[in-house]
């Protein structure tokens, strides 16, 4: 369960993330839920949700929440700062291997973003994250990392405003 939760709670988590540097990530505020699969070494691709608050400043976004399988849920957070060119930089907690950094940039609706594991995560100490708005209320996320040799995608979410 513990690679669920780093695969899931990770690369979810991060979603949230983007807030304040760009008019179509702003309003992130509030109760979210989050639905999608994972993909985990020994389980292969596997159905997960989220669920989480999202707190806001003009220049840090924060998240407190968990993400796993039915009654098997690991809590999770985050905290990002956000400068005025769209740049981020932040942290996440919850990973197995300890506190992962975060870097990356927001241009027009997508968020870009470097995952600088602690330890390793699928064989490597990075991955990269796409985060989309997808509408006022709604953003769908991405995270693609090696596998194996081979780039794959190893999370894929959509989550919506509660």
């Amino acid at each position: 369960m513990m690679i669920v939760k780093v695969c899931l709670a990770a690369t979810i988590v991060f979603a949230f993330a983007a807030g304040s540097a760009s008019a179509m990530m702003n309003g992130l505020e509030g109760q979210w839920r989050g639905k999608g699969s994972a993909f985990v070494n020994s389980l292969g691709d596997i159905r997960a949700g989220c669920r989480f608050s999202v707190d806001e400043t003009p220049t840090q976004v924060m998240m407190d929440g968990s993400c796993g399988i039915g009654p098997l849920r690991g809590s999770l957070g985050l905290k990002l700062n956000i400068s005025d060119n769209g740049s981020v930089r932040g942290t996440y907690t919850g990973s197995r291997s300890g506190p992962a950094e975060l870097m990356g940039r927001i241009s027009g609706d997508t968020l870009r973003m470097q995952i600088n594991w602690a330890g390793e995560v699928n064989g490597d100490l990075s991955a990269e994250m796409v985060l989309r708005r997808t509408g006022e209320n709604s953003f769908s996320q991405t995270v693609i990392d090696q596998v194996d040799g081979q780039s794959r995608r190893t999370s894929e979410f959509q989550f919506v405003r509660q």
